[in-house]
């Protein structure tokens, strides 16, 4: 009968680990609920009693015994091993012997700088690879030089004034399992049964889970095996019961089946099959796959491996998921609405079938930690709108809030200064938040005005939401904040777009790995499926960049291609305005869109005119064909060609670069009813006055070429005594490194400018024409 139980036993194995890599002593196991599901799970337990804190070393997660007794910093070799070989550092030797706390010296490999990460901070540390068994050990090298302040009753390390948590671990003992009731188990079977976890001496029961294993006695009797599981610590717990025998067996509750050890940690295991797909690319995680290939595409072999070595390195710094939302508290969101009465608005009468979409938002959103349950009088009704994929945006109205909340007047960097900083950058990577709103806290004060009120009930927000007007700034002040000294060095800051730039490879991975630290640090997740890297052009706040300069961006230009005939005044202006953000690279726009800005004026009725339906065409025509403008060149002069006709001024800024004469700007504008009244001689002059001061950030402190078609400028530029407004203009202009040229107007574009004369208007004919003789 023993030898037949045996073989039975052998059997019931064999089946059960049938396409398992792990045996049943190994750690992996089905580990049932107290509802007796199962879960595969890593159970993790420190054998180490002391004090711990979990940290991050080189990425990989460690628990890290903090030891006043200790001179040094140590690591486990194991853990050491485990590290990825792309973000080690050399070792070097170890001079001195190292000794265990019972005086028998350690095994030492070496020592090596490690990144030690706790919560949003990281610092570097060298640290001696030993063979000891805990993951690491933070000496008194690490404490002394940190001012690290520990308070058990607080269960708090704080280390440079900025707290952390810690734990601690004692000597373990083991409690007691029994069955819970009479249980009949039927041949060749197996059961999950009622079991019971008897309290300890004191009369408590364990805090954390635990695991079952079988006890001495059950183990070696004749008929069953108790399955090693992982359960919650209850007084009910769920036992695995086998009968491996032939026969009915019957167990009684004061029978003792197990023991229960406590454990520290359950980590779910790693998918198997992405584990696969991960280490045939080298240990690159699967949600970074997509953005290696896309990056690496143009790189060569030495540049991808470096490529590849980054990514691995910064893998946590991308989210997952969409759900992987990061969250720092360096800069918290503030609703000042100093002492206005709280505004409660009704909820929003709805479709049916739209409730149902409400619930599940508001149910993830909970899930997520994102808003929570409130009792504030504030309250703000929601507004669902569908995308263009289908899927439903969850919003909310804050419009009466917004109106009562004190502006925040953060500014937001300038556009085209920004587009101007990238002049010699030939490699471009495009950074992009995840979720980046929600990724900032609010303060504790103001969360109650974030309410929203649903049929489901009233939540307020944790995290800045979306529709909030001072969002924008507060979200501009977090990452100049984070990436302080970066910015206008490495990288370019427009709200959660980050575009970082370098003019060799190895000086944008350089750049990136600064940009990447700083994020990481401040808890900051980026979404890899919108970033771009290591690429020699991208699309930054809707213009193309690359190192040959900015252009318009075909997908924003395309809505101007398709763009029908206005029909109103007000869909004119939608149509002016998305003109006039590419006006740039339009040479006189302000002329050829007059006709159109006329129809806007509040005086005229909306009469489309032939010039009018003209000026549609040819802004359309020029805007789908706008040229190249070259980034600018602050080491070289710069060229200013002005102009003026009846109705507008206009001004194209060039620079001469590889042999050729390049275009950097356009810029015109429409003259006033009181301007075009000048004489050809002041329209001129208003011209150079108005462009060598709208171009300041260019011209201010450099030389540049002053070029005009009217040959009277040159003189009146140097006119002795002038008074009033010329004597305004001509100071202007005399604060600027100038040198004046007159071209031709065959050269200019201009066929009738050379023949202008000054007229009675300017009082000026003294010495015209022996000036234009000599």
């Amino acid at each position: 009968m023993a030898e037949q139980n045996q073989n039975n036993r052998r059997q019931f194995w064999r089946n059960r680990n049938k396409g398992k890599p792990n045996s049943e002593n190994d750690s992996k196991d089905q580990a049932p609920s107290s509802k007796g599901q199962s879960v595969e799970g890593h159970c993790k337990s420190i054998h180490e009693p002391g004090i711990y804190v979990k940290a991050f070393i080189n990425g990989l997660q460690a628990n890290l015994l903090i030891d006043t007794g200790a001179t040094v910093s140590l690591v486990s070799n194991v853990v050491y091993g485990n590290i990825s070989a792309s973000s080690k550092t050399s070792v070097s030797p170890v001079d001195a012997n190292i000794l265990s706390a019972n005086g028998t010296p350690l095994q030492v490999i070496g020592k090596t700088k490690l990144d030690i990460k706790l919560d949003n901070r990281v610092w570097c540390q060298e640290a001696i690879i030993a063979d000891v068994n805990v993951d690491g050990i933070l000496g008194m090298d690490f404490l002394r030089a940190n001012d690290c302040i520990i308070n058990i009753q607080r269960g708090i390390i704080t280390i440079l004034n900025e707290e952390h948590r810690i734990y601690f671990e004692g000597l373990r003992g083991c409690y007691r399992v029994t069955v819970a009731e009479t249980v009949s188990l039927p041949p060749a079977s197996e059961v999950i049964v009622p079991g019971l976890l008897c309290k300890s001496e004191d009369g408590c029961l364990p805090a954390k889970s635990g695991i079952i294993e079988p006890s001495e006695k059950f183990s070696t009797s004749s008929f069953g095996c108790l399955a090693r599981t992982l359960v919650r610590s209850s007084e009910s717990i769920p036992l695995k019961v086998m009968n491996l025998s032939s026969e009915t067996k019957i167990l009684y509750p004061v029978k003792e089946v197990g023991k229960f050890t406590p454990i520290t940690e359950v980590h779910s295991l790693p998918d198997l099959s992405a584990v696969s797909e991960a280490s045939d690319s080298n240990d690159v995680p699967q949600h970074l796959q997509d953005i290696l290939l896309r990056c690496t595409t143009s790189l060569d072999d030495s540049d991808n491996e470096k490529a590849k070595s980054l990514l691995i390195r910064y893998s946590d710094l991308f989210a997952k998921s969409d759900e992987g939302v990061g969250r720092t508290s360096l800069v918290k969101h503030k609703i000042n609405t100093g002492d206005k009465a709280p505004i409660k608005q009704k909820p929003r009468r709805l479709p049916m079938q739209m409730h149902k979409e409400v619930e599940t938002h508001v149910s993830d959103m909970l899930r997520r930690g994102v808003i929570e349950p409130s009792t504030s009088p504030w309250a703000s009704p929601i507004v669902l709108a569908k995308k263009k994929d289908g899927t439903t945006r969850f919003c909310i109205d804050y419009r009466h809030l917004n109106s009562v909340t004190i502006k925040d007047a953060y500014p937001l960097p300038r556009i085209d200064e920004s587009l101007d900083q990238l002049s010699g950058a030939k490699w471009l990577s495009t950074l992009d938040m995840n979720t980046g709103y929600w990724q900032v806290e609010l303060d504790d004060s103001d969360k109650h005005k974030s309410a929203f009120v649903t049929r489901q009930g009233l939540y307020e927000f944790n995290v800045m939401p979306f529709g909030l007007c001072n969002a924008p700034a507060t979200f501009e002040r977090l990452l100049e904040t984070v990436l302080s000294g970066l910015q206008w060095n490495v990288c370019l800051i427009y709200l959660d777009d980050i575009i970082v730039y370098g003019s060799t490879f190895d000086k944008m991975i350089e750049n990136l790995v600064k940009v990447f630290d700083k994020l990481q640090e401040a808890g900051l997740k980026l979404k890899a499926r919108k970033c771009a890297l290591f690429s020699k052009q991208v699309k930054y706040l809707g213009h193309v960049v690359s190192d040959k300069g900015v252009e318009t961006d075909p997908d924003k230009v395309s809505a101007i291609k398709d763009w029908p005939q206005p029909i109103d005044k007000s869909h004119l202006r939608s149509f002016l305005g998305l003109c006039s953000y590419y006006r740039k690279f339009i040479k006189d726009f302000a002329d050829i869109a007059r006709p159109r800005h006329r129809l806007t004026e509040q005086s005229r009725t909306f009469t489309c005119t032939d010039d009018c339906n003209k000026a549609f065409i040819l802004l359309k025509e020029k805007l789908t064909n706008s040229p190249i403008l070259t980034h600018p060149d602050f080491s070289k002069p710069f060229i200013v060609d002005t102009d003026a006709s009846d109705r507008a001024i206009g001004c194209v800024i060039s620079q001469k670069q590889d042999g050729y004469e390049k275009v950097i700007a356009y810029a015109s504008r429409p003259l006033s009813k009181s301007e075009r009244k000048y004489c050809v001689t002041r329209k001129e002059l208003l011209a150079v006055v108005h462009f060598i001061k709208y171009f300041r950030h260019y011209l201010y402190g450099r030389k540049c070429l002053l070029r005009t078609d009217h040959g009277s400028l040159k003189w009146l530029l140097r006119f002795k005594d002038p008074e009033g407004q010329l004597a305004r203009w001509l100071e202007v202009v005399s604060s600027y490194d100038n040198e004046i040229q007159h071209r031709p107007g065959k050269q200019h574009g201009s066929a009738d400018s050379l023949s202008r004369k000054p007229c009675a208007q300017c009082g000026i004919y003294q010495g015209w024409d022996k000036t234009l003789a000599s």
